[in-house]
């Protein structure tokens, strides 16, 4: 049974992480959408608050995306073993990964079959006061809040300049791949 969690964002590499934890859940978000809310983040400090507008045009933005992709390729990379894309040392232990897009729409999985799987993981006993509790929050609190949508709604999908940099960066075919190895998994498993 797991007896504590870590949330992080980028590993720290100065050190070895697999020796400090036996196993991993990995968020995995497109890099359109994880990407810009990168860059929310570094601009506010803040996991909710957005950036104004103006803070998603000009060329400091668009240079500002290489290095937002490069750490969105190595955080992948890392925890999910993806030395094509990004060199470096990698997580050893067994890793649970979660399609965000899963969690928010379904995908071929019910957030509560994901949850499930994941309490499994986890080997946590009382399964199913894990799954019921995470329905009792609302998703709403964990979304940024703008009494505006930005020019960019809530991804960089709609910037076609954006998009040639995350391709020329390969965060998108790393992505593509990502998603047909979640959607062979769940086939294995029946899901799909």
């Amino acid at each position: 049974m797991v007896d504590s969690l870590l949330k992080t964002h980028f590993p720290d590499l100065r050190f070895s992480i697999d020796r400090l934890f036996e196993r991993a859940i990995v968020l995995i978000r497109s890099p359109t959408d994880a990407i810009f809310s990168f860059a929310h983040l570094q601009f506010t400090k803040s996991h909710v608050e957005m950036a104004p507008d103006s803070h998603f045009t000009g060329e400091k933005f668009y240079r500002s995306l290489k290095p937002l992709c490069l750490k969105w390729k190595k955080f992948y990379s890392y925890w999910l073993g993806y030395q094509k894309y990004q060199r470096g040392p990698v997580f050893n232990g067994p890793v649970f990964p979660v399609l965000y897009e899963h969690l928010n729409s379904g995908g071929s999985e019910s957030r509560k079959q994901i949850l499930g799987r994941l309490s499994q993981f986890l080997e946590l006993n009382g399964q199913h006061l894990f799954v019921n509790c995470t329905d009792c929050e609302g998703a709403a609190s964990y979304y940024r809040h703008s009494p505006l949508k930005a020019k960019h709604g809530h991804s960089l999908r709609n910037d076609s300049r954006a998009m040639e940099i995350l391709a020329r960066f390969k965060c998108l075919a790393m992505y593509e791949e990502i998603v047909l190895q979640y959607a062979s998994a769940a086939n294995a498993r029946g899901m799909a």
